[in-house]
């Protein structure tokens, strides 16, 4: 595109770009298509997906289930899906992890600042006061009054002094979060449908077969069951309202998108008055239904089910299992409505 906007005449140049393109994006994805199995392999190896998994080859010494099963999931959504909206989805996944990744390095250094690393990521006054000192310069720049360039320079030393050992992974966090601003909001939609239902492989078999967690280290069968839908009644919670804030930014972004005669904070005055009536939340949205149905209409009812069956066997009824009871049944009830006045409001604007 670049060569063609600089000169009609180039096109047999574009046309080079675009050839050694489709051999590069080619090599990447043969790449992604041979790791993903082996992801799969190393999560069922400690106990996060069934033993089927992390079966190898007789004859090849691959992963030969995991690679079947990955290019029939590939073939299928590239057959049928739009590939921008798997590019945006892709994105968000990857700068998601991104984000976990900085985020486990301040947990570590935190909770278990002993253990061997034979690479560490900087930190302390040096590499603080480093970034600070070019974040002065960066500051004077801006369009900004003297006196806000005053505060914004003392917040920023105060910042920096804080973090100061876990600045770069804090710095590593808010360049994803700025990234993924920028993606389209039904991305995060999808996104966040697509964490539910990791949400119920992790609670109805990782969770118990871990091993780190699981049955592999001799807990407790009660222990274990307790502790596991304990989880698995906070993630259905924190799935659900994932869900419904990314729906909420969704519906959002299309409201303001509606007005675009207005400026700006008539728009975003606009969109918040059409998000409080309970019209643009009752439209069906495949991406919020479907992982609402899987996360409390199947993974709800079993930590219900499977909490009320122990206490009939005469286990001790304990904190948290009294609290994950609460939170399931709360969220299976609330789900139960929703799906209801959903369907209730297609059938009468029928």
């Amino acid at each position: 595109m670049a060569l063609r906007h600089a000169s009609p005449s180039l096109g047999w140049a574009a046309g080079i770009v675009a050839f050694g393109a489709v051999i590069a994006n080619t090599a990447v994805l043969l790449v992604f298509q041979l790791g993903q199995p082996r992801i799969l392999f190393s999560m069922a190896r400690d106990g996060l997906l069934p033993p089927a998994f992390s079966r190898i080859h007789p004859r090849f010494r691959t992963p030969a289930f995991s690679t079947i099963l990955t290019g029939i999931f590939v073939a299928g959504f590239a057959a049928v899906a739009s590939i921008d909206e798997m590019v945006d989805l892709t994105n968000i996944g990857t700068l998601f992890a991104f984000i976990l990744v900085c985020a486990g390095i301040i947990m570590l250094r935190l909770k278990d600042p002993g253990r061997p690393r034979p690479f560490r990521v900087p930190a302390g006054w040096l590499w603080s006061g480093l970034l600070y000192a070019v974040f002065i310069p960066v500051l004077f720049f801006l369009p900004l009054s003297g006196s806000l360039k005053f505060t914004l320079a003392a917040l920023g030393a105060l910042l920096f002094a804080v973090f100061r050992n876990h600045i770069f992974p804090v710095l590593g966090i808010f360049s994803c979060l700025y990234l993924i601003y920028y993606l389209p909001p039904t991305s995060w939609l999808r996104f966040a449908a697509w964490l539910n239902f990791g949400f119920v492989i992790y609670v109805a078999y990782g969770a118990f077969n871990s091993r780190l967690t699981g049955r592999a280290i001799n807990r407790d069968p009660a222990e274990l069951r307790a502790q596991a839908y304990f989880t698995g009644a906070w993630l259905a919670l924190a799935g659900t309202l994932f869900l419904f804030l990314m729906r909420g930014f969704d519906l959002f972004q299309a409201a303001c998108h509606a007005s675009r005669d207005l400026t700006g904070q008539e728009q975003a005055g606009q969109a918040l008055v059409q998000l409080m009536t309970p019209g643009p939340w009752l439209q069906a949205s495949g991406f919020l239904i479907v992982p609402l149905v899987l996360n409390n209409l199947v993974l709800c009812p079993l930590i219900v089910r499977s909490t009320l069956k122990a206490w009939r066997e005469g286990e001790k009824v304990s904190r948290i299992t009294l609290t994950s009871l609460l939170i399931a049944g709360a969220l299976a009830v609330f789900s139960i409505i929703y799906l209801y006045r959903v369907a209730e409001y297609h059938l009468f604007s029928a």
